[in-house]
C-alpha cells in the first residue's frame, strides 16, 4: 500500500480528467509509471532491460542494447525493433552488461 497527500490525489483526479484516462486512481499511476519506465527501458517478458544489457533477439541473435526511446530500441550493431511490441516484450536477457556476459559475443 502506498500513501499518498490529499494533494497528490487531487493531481491525479485533475489529470485523469485532463487526459482522459480511464480506470482508479492506481490504475493511473501504473500508466504513468510504465509510460517513464518506456523512455529509458525495453520491458520484456523477463523484466526491464537497459542500455548495455546483452539480450537474445529476434532469429535467436545475440544483441546489445545501444540505445532506448519511446519508439525505438537500438542494438550496437544498428539494427533495432520498436519498442514496447511483441518483438521487444520477446527479448531474453543473457546479461545486464557485456562485461558480465560469459557467452562468446563475438563483433558486439
Amino acid at each position: 500500500m502506498m500513501r499518498i497527500s490529499k494533494e497528490v490525489l487531487s493531481d491525479i483526479k485533475l489529470l485523469k480528467s485532463l487526459c482522459s484516462f480511464t480506470g482508479s486512481q492506481q490504475d493511473i499511476v501504473g500508466k504513468l509509471v510504465k509510460a517513464e519506465l518506456k523512455k529509458t527501458f525495453v520491458n520484456t517478458r523477463y523484466g526491464y532491460v537497459g542500455v548495455g544489457a546483452v539480450v537474445l533477439g529476434p532469429d535467436s541473435v545475440t544483441l546489445v542494447v545501444s540505445s532506448i526511446d519511446e519508439d525505438k530500441v537500438t542494438f550496437r550493431d544498428g539494427s533495432f525493433i520498436l519498442n514496447g511490441g511483441a518483438t521487444s516484450f520477446e527479448l531474453k536477457l543473457l546479461s545486464n552488461s557485456i562485461e558480465d556476459f560469459e557467452g562468446g559475443i563475438i563483433n558486439v
